[in-house]
């Protein structure tokens, strides 16, 4: 039996005044996929993220959801949280239990203030945040921003255990030395859908899209190696 698309996108375009970030987006995000996001800096990623989650409208196109929208979890980047936030983890979770506390290991944390919380840790407390309503599928914005490799391998061992619990999972990142282990899928975009495919075709597509000089740089896993897009135009960034 084919599994159940959650999104179907088709024909999107979004623009912010004459600047088009996306363009003629149709893809389908099905039951149990592991998808990849990936694109050169300011080529729409989270833009897309956003119009999924209802955060944006598009300006034209249609996206078609089969799970009401509180069945969407959503990890947002990490540095877009307030540093001078004062809460602990058992504030910001309202429950010192459950499921979500015990799959991602952080009950020995609940009484700590976030901010004093590394990287690593705070990325799997927002993830505890977003599985709270028992989601059946998740969305993060580059998680792994900023979190040391150590903490990265925990955090990707930890989706893995999502997706395999039936948890349909959207990555957007730059780490792709991790992803043939990991995702099912690869989505490339750069304004509008340069390729999918399997992450063993990950060379292919990436060179596609990015040329030699990208490949070279992500198998050597340095990620403050992202090529600007000098495609977008109008000089404004909204990745």
């Amino acid at each position: 039996m084919a599994a159940k698309p959650l999104i179907s996108v088709s024909n999107l375009h979004f623009s912010y005044g004459e600047n088009t970030i996306l363009e003629d987006i149709n893809v389908e995000i099905v039951e149990h996929d592991f998808i990849a996001l990936i694109g050169p800096n300011g080529s729409g990623k989270t833009t897309l993220v956003k119009v999924l989650l209802g955060l944006l409208q598009p300006t034209s196109g249609e996206i078609f959801l089969s799970i009401p929208k509180e069945k969407i979890g959503y990890v947002p980047q990490r540095y877009t949280i307030d540093k001078t936030f004062p809460g602990t983890v058992e504030e910001i979770l309202i429950t010192k239990e459950g499921e979500a506390i015990k799959q991602t290991g952080i009950k020995d944390l609940l009484k700590k203030k976030f901010i004093s919380l590394s990287g690593g840790q705070q990325q799997r407390v927002l993830i505890a945040l977003a599985l709270q309503g028992s989601p059946k599928l998740l969305i993060l914005d580059e998680p792994t921003a900023g979190v040391d490799v150590q903490a990265q391998q925990a955090f990707y061992a930890l989706l893995k255990q999502l997706n395999k619990k039936g948890i349909t999972i959207i990555l957007v990142t730059h780490e792709v030395g991790v992803l043939s282990s990991l995702v099912k899928k690869v989505l490339c975009i750069n304004h509008r859908i340069c390729c999918m495919g399997h992450p063993q075709d990950m060379p292919k597509l990436l060179k596609q899209m990015y040329g030699q000089h990208f490949i070279h740089h992500h198998e050597h896993n340095h990620p403050e190696h992202h090529p600007k897009d000098s495609t977008h135009k109008g000089g404004h960034h909204h990745d």
